[in-house]
């Protein structure tokens, strides 16, 4: 819908006599034009009109009184205004408007304005001026007096701007020096006016119109302050920390402006295409026009060039490099960068979307115009031009609450013709509290300019607090082995201890045996890392140690140099990296070092990703020379992907997997030695936490300072083979993935004809025997009666066959006799979801590793039996083809009798496809492929019950739909169903609906049908429009989010997948085990260190999960602070009203014991005052019993 126009109050009107530019600012000065010496013989007739502009919303402001006494065609020039008509006040969304306008009949002034760099006026010599605008404004309003179209005169709008924006500088005679504009853009102008009373008429109402701006901004102050200083007082009354009291002090606005985007603006290089041919041709004039042949190339440019050089309206393939200045009042406040060749621009953090106005309040309301916002098009060679203005007042500035808020740019002077889209740009504003303040000020010193002007972007700001490093502790000694001699003449060798001794024990933990150094590694850990940004539960890993590791120094070619084994860890949003152990291919790691982590949990879904690497100095010569051809530091050992869903809380872990350096099937031929850690993990409430995996969690980002430690974590959290990168192999490994999920039929063909045939598949023992029962048969017969007698069951079926069939699969996995490659049983997930709580498994090591050997032997057998039977298949295929000759393929041959075409076309097409490159045509198939592999696996990770918590909720949901769908009358529902389409949509009255809808009017115009077509089309991109909204949303935020955590965190950025994402999955060895978990033995967690996690909230400047924390600190302390303090005011009040009453009683009977109990009450108040301070009692000043602390004590 259309905004409806605002209200134009016309205040006066005077004609005139324009000189071009005196005065230009050029460098912070003044300085006089060329074309200025000459403005007393060169000017040009225009009319200037005062307006007040009120939006629809706002009161009346300025009306019919100030219409009274200022217009100067209808009142006599000696008549001085009346006292009374001086009290009226503008309201406090009323704009006053200074209009030029000039004859249309005017030679060469039919043009559109010049646009030129920072909304300077071109020279009035060929009618082009503009100058500052407000985008309240709206569009071009025609006066309403008969005055002004007197003598049939028609007069146009040449530009418009702020009154604010203007200042009589002087008057002489009938001559005015005006200066207009805004800090660069400043000019000065002189103007004549027609009589001496003309001159004293406007300067009047111009200085009258100052007035009452000032009055307005005044009158906004007193309001804000009063405002202020209620809030300061709530907030004194409820115990927070505020300042020092600011009454009587200038009170301080510190406002937080985010210019987010802009949408549609017009092109404004979209007639640069003559490489400035057509522009410098312009300005010779028209007698080089009528020289020019009619119909030529030059003479289309050049015609284009002069008769329009505003901003397309609706451009065809131009673009603009559009950037905003942000001005209070007059006064540039901040600008942002250029975003190159677009018309829907989006600035960053690093492309100065956010600014901060510190000031005072009176500084604020005494600019007059509030905020303004100018959109400008960058031009390299060239000024550049005015795209548009968004005006924003005082007050909306001060109540913004940092939502998106979309504003249209109203350029100076409207396109002839109307964009279909308008041109918008989207702004956030709010109060910016303290954290912002910080924010912005370290933000400016970080991006300061250098010495050569170039704008520094500083990265990873905040890493430290969330990424914790390889940490290499520097050996002194040389010495790493000595052998002690014991008495008995046997000898004893010992290791110093890696990385370094207990601090508590340096002495018995400096040298050891290997036998002593294993048994510490076993001991519970006393050093633990806090990370994570979730609030669920927590997971406490422990990386112990690893075995077989292979030798990555063994270029060294020295004996002693061996490898130098650290772990990376990623979860969720944080990574952490524990101690290097040198020189060891099976490195432990001590219980006082950095191996042990809690991580908070927010997701239960979530994946551990656990990287072993090689530690290498970047310092090092060999490292130097190696960096240049790749940009991994430290060397890739393996890692391993942990799924958690298949674990039980309350049970300590101890897990050893197999290493493996990549994902893929030549990576997992051999191991590359096994990593042994410990593992637990609890949740705060485990039906919480089973309720939140209904849906999926966000995608976790983790960023990087530095590119060292994003091949870390990039390895870690997605593997050594990236699949985005072309490969042929890549390529055809996608396909033959998808071929081999063929198997999966076989299974299904399998599955039915057990099912079918009556197969016995589930073992039960009944007097002492073992018989197998098929239980899917009797199932599926069951149902088959019931949808027999009654068709509306077909529908539960359908609903319940997909819970049937998890549950089969959950079934048959759960087969496999290995406790580390079954998933969690259906009636265990129940009882997490109803007690919150499951029966723990414990498991001895190698327990049933025969039984595991024996069951893997056998689905290998079973595997390779049926890839022998499809073999055996295809090599019988092909015998009986050979043997039958040519009648198989004439009895499956199609005659086509239309001509062959042979060379031409077909042949050139042939011969241009084999000169394309293998890379442009398949690499954008090996990417949707890519996309197609990872959801087969998420499905397949699903289905097989490996994702326990997402297959528990299919299966509940599919039972529960089928229950519910039972018992509803499908028949009866369709039958109705069918019936009222059939009254409604077939009926006689359908000729009604054909009339007022859809048949054609016969007296529309041929231009209304066209719009009525018009509208048809474009009711059918409704949904595309309203999508692209939210897609443009989205967009904003993801590259504001990457800017943002780009200077937080670091701008390499990894992805930490949620599924496994890999074709393989990893699991535990046999010797892994587990018991239950006890405090007493296994020790109290002591957090030493904390990480946070890298998750940010809000919007503008969003929190870090540090400033979260504090901020929940602070809330649980501010408000037992005002408990305390609710408590203490009803005690006294209490004490008080019981006192009084017992001495009201005690006057009537002796007057001395009541003194001496009022006494008692005062003495005893002041005491409690004393020994129990409350910020309620200090703040109010007036005693327990003020309404202050009674409202706060009833509030709370």
């Amino acid at each position: 819908k259309e905004e409806e126009p605002d209200t134009v109050h016309v205040i006066g009107s005077w004609d005139m006599r324009m000189s071009p530019v005196k005065k230009r600012m050029i460098n912070g000065h003044m300085v006089p034009t060329v074309k200025g010496l000459s403005s007393f013989f060169n000017k040009k007739p225009r009319r200037v009109v005062l307006e007040v502009h009120s939006p629809p919303a706002a009161q009346k402001g300025a009306g019919a009184k100030l219409l009274t006494f200022l217009h100067s065609s209808t009142r006599p020039h000696a008549q001085q205004p009346n006292q009374h008509e001086r009290v009226e006040e503008l309201g406090d969304h009323d704009t006053i408007v200074v209009r030029i306008l000039k004859k249309s009949d005017e030679a060469g002034d039919d043009d559109s304005v010049v646009f030129n760099e920072g909304g300077v006026p071109g020279d009035d010599t060929h009618g082009d001026m503009h100058s500052e605008v407000s985008s309240a404004i709206g569009k071009s309003f025609e006066l309403e007096d008969d005055h002004h179209n007197n003598n049939n005169d028609n007069w146009i709008e040449r530009n418009r701007f702020l009154l604010g924006n203007m200042e009589v500088k002087r008057t002489t005679g009938k001559y005015i020096e005006v200066k207009a504009g805004a800090g660069p853009d400043s000019f000065t102008r002189i103007i004549q006016m027609k009589t001496e009373q003309h001159v004293t008429d406007f300067c009047l109402a111009v200085q009258m119109l100052q007035d009452l701006e000032r009055q307005r901004g005044d009158r906004q102050l007193q309001a804000y302050r009063s405002a202020h200083a209620e809030d300061t007082h709530l907030m004194r009354a409820l115990g927070s920390t505020v300042g020092d009291d600011t009454s009587g002090k200038a009170v301080p606005i510190n406002l937080l402006v985010e210019i987010v985007s802009a949408k549609n603006l017009p092109a404004a290089d979209d007639y640069t295409v003559n490489i400035g041919l057509s522009d410098k041709l312009s300005k010779m004039g028209s007698t080089f026009r009528k020289s020019m042949a009619p119909g030529s190339q030059a003479m289309a440019s050049l015609e284009k060039s002069t008769s329009s050089t505003t901003p397309a309206a609706e451009p065809q393939g131009g673009t603009s490099d559009p950037y905003v200045i942000l001005r209070l009042g007059g006064k540039e406040i901040h600008r942002t960068d250029v975003i190159s060749k677009t018309l829907d621009p989006i600035w960053t953090l690093y492309t100065g979307s956010l600014c901060l106005i510190s000031c005072t309040a009176e500084e604020f309301f005494a600019s007059l115009g509030g905020l303004t916002f100018v959109v400008k098009d960058h031009d390299t060679m060239d000024r550049d031009d005015l795209l548009g203005r968004v005006q924003i007042s005082a007050e909306e500035a001060l109540a913004a609450d940092g939502k998106r808020v979309g504003y249209e740019v109203i350029p100076d002077k409207p396109p002839e013709a109307k964009p279909s889209k308008p041109p918008m740009l989207y702004i956030r504003i709010k109060q910016a509290n303290d954290d912002d303040v910080r924010f912005m000020k370290q933000y400016m010193v970080d991006s300061k300019p250098d010495a050569l002007g170039m704008k520094k972007k500083k990265q990873g700001v905040h890493n430290s607090e969330t990424f914790l490093p390889p940490r290499n502790i520097v050996e002194p000694h040389l010495k790493k082995n000595k052998i002690i001699k014991h008495e008995d003449k046997t000898r004893e060798r010992l290791h110093r201890v890696k990385p370094c001794p207990d601090p508590n024990r340096v002495q018995e933990t400096e040298w050891m045996r290997d036998d002593q150094v294993e048994a510490e590694a076993w001991k519970q850990s006393t050093h633990w890392i806090e990370a994570g940004s979730g609030d669920l539960g927590k997971l406490y890993v422990e990386i112990i140690g690893c075995d077989h590791l292979p030798n990555m120094d063994a270029a060294t070619l020295s004996v002693t140099d061996k490898t130098d084994a650290f772990v990376c860890l990623a979860f969720e949003d944080c990574v952490v990296n524990t101690d290097v152990i040198s020189n060891s291919c099976s490195p432990r790691w001590m219980p006082w070092s950095r191996r042990s982590y809690a991580f908070s949990i927010a997701h239960p879904g979530s994946k551990l990703f656990v990287g072993l690497f090689d530690y290498n100095s970047e310092f090092s010569p060999f490292q130097e020379a190696k960096r240049f051809s790749t940009n991994n530091l430290h060397d890739q050992i393996g890692r391993v992907m942990i799924n958690l869903s298949k674990f039980v809380p309350s049970t300590v872990y101890t897990l050893t997997y197999p290493i493996y350096k990549g994902e893929l099937a030549k990576h997992r031929v051999k191991n590359r030695g096994t990593i042994t850690m410990r593992l637990r993990f609890e949740f705060n409430n485990m039906q919480k936490a089973l309720a939140q995996t209904i849906q999926l969690p966000p995608t976790e980002y983790v960023s990087m300072a530095r590119s060292i430690d994003f091949q870390l974590t990039s390895y870690t959290a997605s593997g050594k083979h990236d699949f985005n990168a072309w490969k042929m192999t890549t390529f055809t490994g996608h396909i033959e993935e998808l071929q081999s999920y063929e198997v999966i039929l076989d299974y299904v063909t399998d599955a039915m004809m057990t099912v079918w045939l009556w197969r016995g598949h589930h073992s039960m023992t009944i007097c002492g025997k073992t018989i197998l029962v098929p239980a899917h048969s009797i199932t599926a017969y069951i149902w088959a009666l019931i949808i027999s007698y009654n068709f509306n069951a077909f529908f539960s079926f359908v609903c319940f066959a997909i819970g049937w069939a998890m549950l089969a699969i959950n079934y048959q996995v759960r087969q496999n006799p290995s406790p580390w490659h079954k998933c969690a049983s259906y009636g265990t997930l129940w009882m997490y979801l109803l007690f919150g709580k499951a029966p723990v498994e414990v498991h001895d090591a190698n327990y049933k590793e025969q039984e595991f050997n024996d069951y893997m032997a056998d689905y290998k057998k079973r595997v390779q039996d049926k890839l022998d039977e499809k073999e055996l298949e295809m090599k019988y295929d092909e015998e009986i083809i050979r043997e039958l000759g040519d009648d198989v393929v004439l009895g499956n041959e199609e005659v086509d009798i239309a001509t062959e075409r042979q060379g031409g076309l077909v042949s050139k097409v042939n011969v241009f496809r084999g000169m394309n490159p293998i890379k442009m045509i398949l690499h954008p198939i090996q990417i949707e492929l890519g996309k197609i592999v990872i959801m087969t696996r998420t499905a397949k990770s699903i289905i097989m019950w490996r994702e326990n918590y997402y297959a528990f909720w299919i299966t509940t949901g599919s039972i529960l739909m089928s229950l519910l769908v039972l018992f509803l009358p499908w028949g009866w529902i369709l039958r109705w169903v069918f019936r009222i389409i059939l009254i409604v949509g077939l009926g006689p009255w359908m000729k009604i609906v054909d009339r007022m809808y859809f048949a054609e009017k016969p007296d529309l115009t041929e231009e209304q049908k066209k719009e009525q077509i018009r509208e048809r089309v474009k009711k059918r991109y409704g949904a595309a429009v309203e999508k692209a909204e939210y897609a443009q949303i989205a967009k904003e935020r993801s590259l504001k989010l990457q800017a943002m955590k780009a200077y937080m965190y670091g701008s390499h950025i990894v992805r930490v997948p949620h599924f496994n994402e890999s074709f393989f999955s990893d699991f535990p060895m046999p010797v892994s085990h587990s018991e239950f978990y006890n405090p007493k033995k296994h020790g109290e967690v002591v957090i030493a260190e904390r990480k946070y996690g890298q998750r940010l909230s809000g919007d503008m400047i969003p929190n870090r999960e540090i400033q979260e924390s504090e901020v929940k600190e602070k809330k649980v302390g501010r408000v037992g602070s005002v408990f305390k303090s609710v408590r203490a005011a009803a005690s006294l009040k209490s004490r008080s009203s019981a006192l009084k009453s017992a001495s009201k009683e005690s006057s009537h009977k002796n007057p001395i014991s009541a003194m001496a109990s009022s006494l008692r009450f005062k003495s005893s108040s002041k005491k409690e005052e004393a020994s129990e301070s409350t910020p309620l009692l200090e703040t109010n000043g007036r005693g327990p019993s003020s309404p202050a602390a009674d409202s706060a004590a009833s509030s709370v």
